[in-house]
């Protein structure tokens, strides 16, 4: 049989590579950055048809525009004993930030606290002060305490905090009581909470890897705790940013307006009704989101000088050696029973076969040139995990030899990608080594 070209990527990364794979594996160049589509007809050549088909990542969950981020805000603890990861109520994260003695790279962690006497009064410099006490204190931890003296007394802490990523954020000191406090960040005030008042907050910009120095002053004492809020984060990775960033430039016109490839149909059969849709392939053919299909189809357009024809059969969470398997992998008696054992594949080949049956209604300007079946892209993964390297293997070989039997297409290219959960680091269940 013909190489299969394994990728493992994932996102939008995943796509690109898998378009350029396969641009690779029919033995042409095609430039880094593609030509805008124009409105130059193919050659009346045969129709380049290339079946696409998979699991729900197929379909598409890239964003046009409008990003949202995965969080609405992030909570940054110095404390040890918090636990990184998503809020266990509400839709927030929480991740570590640090607080240090002094803006050395090697500075030990904590905060250097003096203790002066006297009620807090706004009026006084207490770093002209001489303190009657002097410690340090692990700012930040909760159930750690501010030092205290008898009588009335005023807490200052001094430290330098730094942030895991850049952006605004808010700065809040204390816990119950130690709430009552003003902090400066750099000499400006970015807190104040008087008793019987609601905390006065303004956020600051902070940048990742800048130690800023922090003053904290308490009115009264408690809970040494302090805490950061990372607030107004932008959604990342929607293909409006990405083309505002300067990549991907063939996707839109200088207006800013969707490119559409006059030379590429894009033809959908497993969630369409009635035969199937679509038509002139463009950013929005899938509707709301971006798929393989997209980038796939303007490198084919690109590097075919006939028309392109791009057939989609992907549906849900599908498995490779159940839903899609192929005749050739055979079935058990248990199996045979079974509806969904190997349908899917059964409903590609149908969608496929319906598709070019009536491929002078789906081809704008089709003059009955013919076609011909020149790729098969295998977007699919997840829904195998835990199956033995060897099985998923044959299934694959299986998959592409059915394909190229059933269409008499012997010389047609296979292209194979996964999702890639965690990248390197994905569950081992889900990776396998090519």
């Amino acid at each position: 049989m013909k190489k299969v070209f394994p990728v493992v990527k994932s996102g939008f990364a995943l796509a690109i590579c898998v378009l350029f794979v396969c641009a690779s594996a029919i033995a042409a160049d095609v430039p880094a950055v593609l030509p805008k589509p124009d409105k130059t007809p193919p050659s009346a050549g045969k129709v380049k048809v290339h079946i696409l088909a998979g699991q729900s990542n197929m379909v598409g969950f890239g964003t046009l525009q409008g990003a949202k981020p995965t969080y609405p805000s992030i909570y940054l603890s110095a404390d040890p004993n918090i636990k990184v990861g998503r809020m266990p109520v509400g839709p927030s994260a929480l991740l570590k930030h640090g607080v240090y003695q002094s803006a050395k790279e090697d500075s030990p962690k904590g905060a250097k606290v003096a203790v002066y006497p006297g009620d807090y009064r706004a009026d006084v410099d207490y770093s002209r002060m001489k303190p009657v006490k002097e410690t340090t204190v692990a700012l930040g931890t909760v159930a750690a305490e501010l030092p205290s003296i008898d009588g009335p007394h005023t807490i200052v802490a001094r430290a330098f905090i730094d942030v895991p990523m850049s952006g605004t954020h808010e700065i809040h000191a204390g816990f119950e009581e130690s709430t009552h406090a003003v902090v400066s960040l750099a000499g400006e005030e970015v807190y104040r909470k008087e008793p019987g008042k609601e905390a006065v907050v303004t956020p600051v910009p902070l940048e990742q890897g800048k130690r800023y120095p922090v003053t904290i002053t308490y009115t009264t004492g408690g809970s040494a705790a302090f805490w950061l809020k990372h607030i107004d984060l932008k959604g990342k990775g929607d293909l409006t940013g990405l083309i505002q960033e300067g990549k991907y430039p063939w996707f839109a016109d200088k207006d800013g307006k969707w490119t559409v490839r006059n030379d590429v149909t894009y033809w959908e059969t497993r969630i369409s009704s009635e035969g199937g849709s679509g038509g002139p392939l463009s950013t929005t053919s899938n509707g709301r989101y971006i798929g393989p299909e997209v980038p796939f189809g303007y490198v084919m357009g690109a590097f075919h000088e006939e028309p392109v024809l791009l057939i989609e059969s992907s549906m849900g969470n599908r498995a490779l050696s159940f839903d899609f398997r192929p005749p050739s992998s055979g079935k058990t008696e248990e199996e045979a029973t079974q509806e969904w054992c190997g349908k899917e594949y059964n409903l590609m080949i149908e969608g496929v076969h319906n598709t070019l049956k009536n491929i002078d209604k789906v081809v704008p300007d089709y003059k009955g040139q013919g076609y011909e079946i020149v790729g098969f892209v295998w977007f699919q993964g997840h829904k195998d995990k835990d199956v033995p390297k060897a099985v998923y293997e044959k299934h694959l070989v299986n998959l592409i030899q059915d394909v190229r039997k059933e269409f008499k297409a012997p010389d047609m290219r296979a292209v194979v990608a996964t999702v890639g959960f965690g990248g390197m680091e994905m569950d081992p269940g889900q990776f396998m080594t090519w």
